[in-house]
């Protein structure tokens, strides 16, 4: 029930940092240093500097409602890939992009280093609130919910002018990634302090005592039966939950044992298929997981070393080598 994507299949670098499939069914993978690469389910191509990428460090993926896809990135802001090349759009949107989503009025949502902004679809752009950190946004309804590394925010659409509003239900804890189920329930990820899950004004917190891998959270995706899956720095957990999302009722765990080859997620790197199959990122590829199929193989698998790095770097074995 797993499959890899990675730089032995094509991709320019192990970190697999955004997924997005395109309404053409094209599977994308953002990745940090090598830019961005189309997957068909057999060939991989990728597209850089020479397309016009110019920043190969990809911090975000988002198809447009016009169907071309939106790249966010570590330096440079975001480019949009039309007719074979990118280029750049929305001027205002400068440096580091961590979250691009959308809403139901078509607009695109873009945070990162220098707060949130809006781009109503003419890729110019509007800055809103304060120049802080955002790391996820959720776009509900009539409310946008932002997440950053000093608490959560929600700016209610239906009024003008729109403004960042603290909610006061959850500390001031830097949020890393966020997703909404269909109760309405706000499940967020945090740096350092666990799970969170806002229902109405009432904060719940899931940490290892509740069979978490880590307090370090960088994913938090629902798959399509609504259970929570979380991507950590220890691999990824599968959190299943009554049918009112209230009672924990077990957490599975995904880590090397069941053949996930990059324990170490990457923030935000998680995308529901629409097949229902799980892509996670994380730093040695991306990894399918399909719910439906999740049987363990106590099987032990075989390992073959192919190569030996030391801090993500070739190194000269020899005088240790026999």
């Amino acid at each position: 029930f797993r499959s890899h994507v990675t730089e032995c299949d094509g991709l320019r670098s192990r970190i697999v940092s955004a997924i997005r499939r395109g309404p053409d069914s094209t599977l994308w993978f953002g990745t940090y240093g090598g830019g961005v690469s189309r997957y068909d389910g057999v060939s991989v191509r990728t597209f850089g500097a020479a397309e016009g990428l110019t920043d190969p460090f990809v911090r975000a993926l988002w198809s447009a409602p016009g169907g071309e896809l939106v790249v966010g990135t570590e330096n440079q802001g975001l480019f949009a890939f039309v007719n074979g090349s990118f280029k750049r759009i929305a001027p205002l949107v400068q440096g580091r992009v961590n979250s691009i989503v959308g809403d139901a009025e078509g607009r695109i949502w873009v945070g990162g280093e220098r707060g949130v902004a809006c781009d109503p679809g003419d890729h110019v752009a509007m800055t809103l609130g304060p120049s802080i950190m955002v790391q996820s946004i959720v776009s509900a309804v009539d409310s946008v919910w932002i997440g950053t590394d000093v608490g959560l925010f929600v700016i209610d659409t239906r009024h003008l002018p729109w403004t960042m509003t603290p909610v006061l239900a959850v500390p001031e804890q830097a949020i890393t990634s966020m997703a909404r189920d269909v109760l309405g329930n706000l499940w967020i990820g945090t740096h350092g302090h666990g799970l969170l899950r806002l229902q109405g004004r009432t904060l719940k917190t899931y940490t290892p005592a509740d069979k978490l891998s880590s307090l370090y959270v960088e994913q938090v995706l629902l798959d399509a039966y609504q259970n929570v899956w979380v991507g950590t720095r220890q691999g990824v957990d599968m959190l299943e939950f009554d049918p009112l999302q209230e009672e924990l009722l077990d957490v599975d765990h995904y880590g090397r044992e069941e053949g996930l080859i990059g324990i170490e997620t990457f923030r935000n790197a998680g995308y529901l298929d629409a097949d229902s199959a799980l892509w996670f990122g994380t730093v040695r590829g991306a990894t399918r997981i399909d719910p439906a199929n999740t049987e363990r193989d106590e099987n032990e698998p075989i390992t073959r070393i192919t190569a030996l790095e030391l801090f993500y770097q070739q190194a000269d074995w020899s005088p240790w080598s026999t």
